[in-house]
C-alpha cells in the first residue's frame, strides 16, 4: 500500500531533528502559569493601539489606564520572543460558518489550562479557592473588568448566567449538569462585585478539575453579559415573545439563544464580550473581528493587548479548498486543516507560502475515535452494537499500524482509546486492549453473536435477515479539530469492516447535520476526536460528538430530577440502562466527592477499566505530530507547544500577543 518505508523512516528522523532544534526554541513562558499584576512589575503608565487614538480625542473612548482594571488586578501577560507592534490584520481560515477555529480564539475564558495541561490558571478571574472541606468555592474576579461594550463586569454576569440561563425552568441551559451533584445544584450567591461563592451540597474536590477548564468557564458557558441579554429575556422583557415571533424564531428561548452565543456559531455583532476581539461584520464568506478597546491585558511594557487590530476569518466550502490557500500564504496561520502526512510538502512549499511549519504536539488519546451507537432507534441495530463482543470485532478488524504509516506517516501511536498515560491509576495493559490485527479473532466473535449467515454479496446479515450496514457518517474533514485526515481514516476503516464481512456505508456530512444527527441519537457511530487531559467524561455516554449512549444520559438526568423534588421542567425520561452502566454512572457521581486523592485515583482506575472492558470507544491511533502553518510576517507564536481541542487550539499559546509585520 505503501510507496517507501524508506521515506516514512526520513520522514521521522526529519520530525525528530526539527523537534531537536525547537527545544531551544521559542516556547511558551513559565510566567504565563502564574501571570504578575501590573502592580507587581511596577508598571504606571500605559498605552494603546493607535488605532483607538481618535476615539479617545473625540470623547468615545476614556483613556486607556481607565478602560484596565486596577493595577493590583490587571494581568501582565509577558511575550514570547518580544514585546510587538501595534496594528494589521491577521487573516486565518475555516470550513464552514460553524468551525472552530474562531471560537477557540475569540471565546473568553474564566481559566486556561497551562502548557502542562495539568493545572487550571485563572485568566478573566484573579483567583480561586476551595474551603470548607471542599464544599465551597470562592472565585475573585479582577476589580476594574470592563465588557467590550464598556460596561463593569461583575459577579451579576455570573449570577444572570446559572439563574436566568442554566437554571431558568424555559432556558434550562444543558451546562447546569456539570455542575449539580447527584441531581442537587450548588448555591451561586455574589458576595461582592468581585467575589462569588458556590456552595456544593457536599464535598467536590474535582470542581476545578472536571468543571473550571476548557470550555466550560468560556462565555456563554460561565458568564454572559446580563446589561444586554436581559433585553432578550422573557423574565425582563414580557414583550420579546412577540418579538422573537416576529424575528422568525419559533419562541423567545430561542431568540435568546441565537443573541447570546459567541464564537463559532456567533451571528450576532451588538453581543459585548471580554475577548480580545469583537465582532465587526459577517457574511457568508468571511467574519471580521475588530480589538476590544476595553480587553483586561497589558504586555510587560504595559501596552494593552492585543497588539492586532483586525481578525479575518474566511469561510471555505472544503479543507482542501482552505489546505491550497494556507499553502499559497493567503493566511497567517493554519493547523486544524492540515495532515501530518502532508508535512514534508508544507516543508517543501516554505519559499513559496511564506511561512514556517512547526511540529506542535497534539496529547489526544484517540486522534480519531469510533463510538458505536449502543441507543440506536432501531431494535435489530441496538442488539447488535449494545455487544460488547461486536465492539471488540470491530476493534481488532482495524489494522492501526498501517493507518498510521499510511494517514499520519508514522507520526502516531497505533493504540486503542484510553486514560492519559502516566497517570496513577493508568494501566500499560489498556494500550492493547483489543488494538491487535486480528481478523480472525474478529470473524470469530462475530459469528459467536449470531453474525455468521452472509447475503449474496458475503456480507453479515442479522437475525432478522436484513443485512447489517454500517452508515459511517463522518464530519467534514478539518471541520473538527485533528480531523484534517479523517476521510483517509474513514476509507481505511471502512475496508477493514468489510474484509470481515459487515457492509459499510460512508458518508461525509457537514459538521453541522454530523451534530444535528449525533445529538439526536439517530447516528450508527461516533467519529470525533477523544481528548482526555484531567476530564473523567472524555468517555461519558453522552460525550461530546461521539453521542454512543445518549438516551443512557437522558435517563440519568431524569432520574436525578424524579428523585430530588421534580423541580422544574421535567427532561426526557430516555432509556434505562443495564445495570452495569447504572454502576457506571453512580460511580462518576460518587467520584466527585471521593474522601482523599487516594481514594479519587482508586475509583479513577475503577471508572476507566469499565469503559476498557465494554470497548465502547474504539481509538486509532494516539499522540500524533500536530502540523502548525505561521506566516513569516507573525510573531511571538511559539514554536513549541501541545495543539487540540483540549488546549483551545490556538488559544493555549496566546494569540492576543501575537503582532505582524505584514
Amino acid at each position: 500500500m505503501f510507496k517507501s518505508k524508506k521515506f516514512v523512516f526520513s520522514l521521522v528522523v526529519m520530525i525528530i531533528a526539527l523537534m531537536t532544534v525547537a527545544a531551544g526554541a521559542a516556547e511558551i513562558p513559565e510566567s504565563w502559569s502564574e501571570p504578575e499584576t501590573a502592580a507587581e512589575a511596577g508598571i504606571t503608565e500605559f498605552n494603546q493601539s493607535p488605532m483607538l487614538d481618535q476615539r479617545v480625542e473625540n470623547g468615545e473612548l476614556p483613556p486607556v489606564e481607565e478602560r484596565l482594571p486596577v493595577p493590583e488586578d490587571l494581568q501582565v501577560l509577558e511575550p514570547v520572543e518580544e514585546v510587538g507592534q501595534y496594528g494589521g490584520k491577521v487573516v486565518s481560515t475555516a470550513i464552514g460558518p460553524s468551525t472552530e477555529s474562531d471560537g477557540t480564539v475569540m471565546r473568553p475564558w474564566m481559566f486556561q489550562l497551562d502548557k502542562s495541561m495539568a493545572n487550571a490558571v485563572p485568566d478573566i478571574a484573579k483567583s480561586f479557592e476551595l474551603t470548607n472541606e471542599a464544599k465551597t468555592l470562592t472565585i475573585k474576579l479582577r476589580e476594574g473588568l470592563k465588557w467590550s461594550d464598556g460596561h463593569p463586569f461583575t459577579t451579576e454576569d455570573i449570577i444572570f448566567w446559572w439563574e436566568d440561563v442554566a437554571m431558568h425552568e424555559e432556558v434550562n441551559h444543558w451546562t447546569q449538569w456539570n455542575w449539580k451533584m447527584d441531581g442537587v445544584a450548588p448555591e451561586f450567591t455574589a458576595v461582592d462585585d468581585y467575589t462569588l461563592r458556590i456552595e456544593f451540597p457536599r464535598s467536590n474536590p474535582t470542581i476545578v478539575d472536571t468543571t473550571l477548564t476548557w470550555w466550560r468557564s468560556q462565555q456563554s458557558f460561565f458568564f454572559s453579559p446580563k446589561h444586554y441579554l436581559k433585553q432578550f429575556h422573557a423574565d425582563y422583557n414580557p414583550e420579546v415573545k412577540e418579538i422573537a415571533e416576529e424575528e422568525g424564531f419559533g419562541n423567545w428561548v430561542q431568540y435568546f439563544t441565537n443573541k447570546m452565543e459567541v464564537g463559532p456559531v456567533q451571528t450576532n455583532t451588538e453581543l459585548p464580550t471580554m475577548g480580545a476581539w469583537v465582532l465587526e461584520d459577517i457574511n457568508s464568506s468571511r467574519k471580521r473581528f475588530v480589538r476590544n478597546p476595553y480587553y483586561y491585558k497589558v504586555d510587560s511594557e504595559g501596552n494593552q493587548l492585543p497588539y492586532v487590530d483586525e481578525w479575518e476569518i474566511t469561510i471555505k466550502s472544503d479543507a482542501e479548498v482552505a489546505k491550497v490557500d494556507a499553502l499559497q500564504g493567503n493566511v497567517d496561520f493554519a493547523a486544524r486543516i492540515l495532515s501530518p502526512s502532508e508535512f514534508p510538502m508544507y516543508k517543501q512549499n516554505e519559499e513559496v507560502g511564506n511561512y514556517t511549519t512547526y511540529a506542535y504536539s497534539n496529547p489526544v488519546q484517540a486522534q480519531i475515535g469510533l463510538t458505536f451507537n449502543v441507543n440506536h432507534p432501531e431494535e435489530a441495530k441496538r442488539e447488535v452494537y449494545s455487544n460488547k463482543k461486536f465492539r471488540q470485532a470491530m476493534s481488532v478488524a482495524l489494522n492501526r499500524n498501517e493507518i498510521n504509516e499510511f494517514a499520519y506517516r508514522g507520526l502516531a501511536e497505533p493504540a486503542q482509546a484510553t486514560a492519559k498515560p502516566g497517570a496513577s491509576y493508568f494501566k500499560e495493559e489498556w494500550l492493547d486492549h483489543y488494538a491487535q490485527y486480528d481478523t480472525e479473532l474478529a470473524k470469530k466473535l462475530l459469528n459467536e453473536i449470531g453474525l455468521d449467515e452472509k447475503d449474496g454479496e458475503g456480507f453479515r446479515v442479522l437475525p432478522n435477515g436484513e443485512t447489517l450496514i454500517i452508515d459511517l457518517e463522518i464530519p467534514a474533514p478539518g471541520s473538527v479539530g485533528g480531523t484534517a485526515q479523517l476521510g483517509q481514516v474513514a476509507e481505511l476503516v471502512k475496508a477493514y469492516w468489510e474484509d470481515v464481512g459487515v457492509k459499510v456505508n460512508l458518508k461525509t456530512l457537514s459538521r453541522e447535520l454530523y451534530q444535528q444527527r449525533a445529538d439526536a441519537g439517530d447516528h450508527d457511530i461516533g467519529v470525533w476526536p477523544v481528548n482526555v487531559t484531567r476530564d473523567i467524561n472524555a468517555f461519558g455516554f453522552d460525550s461530546d460528538g461521539t453521542r454512543y449512549a445518549t438516551q443512557w444520559a437522558q435517563w440519568d438526568t431524569w432520574r436525578m430530577w424524579d428523585e430530588t423534588g421534580r423541580e422544574g421542567e421535567e427532561p426526557p425520561k430516555g432509556m434505562e440502562p443495564p445495570e452495569h452502566a447504572k454502576e457506571q454512572l453512580r460511580r462518576i457521581h460518587e467520584y466527585s466527592s471521593a474522601p482523599s486523592q487516594e481514594a479519587m485515583n482508586k475509583m479513577l482506575g475503577d471508572i476507566w477499566q469499565y469503559y476498557m472492558d465494554q470497548t465502547y470507544v474504539i481509538g486509532t491511533v494516539a499522540r500524533p505530530m500536530a502540523p502548525a502553518i505561521v506566516a513569516d510576517t507573525l510573531h511571538n507564536v511559539p514554536e513549541t507547544a501541545p495543539y487540540s481541542n483540549a488546549t483551545g487550539a490556538w488559544q493555549i499559546t496566546k494569540p492576543e500577543q501575537w503582532f505582524t509585520t505584514k
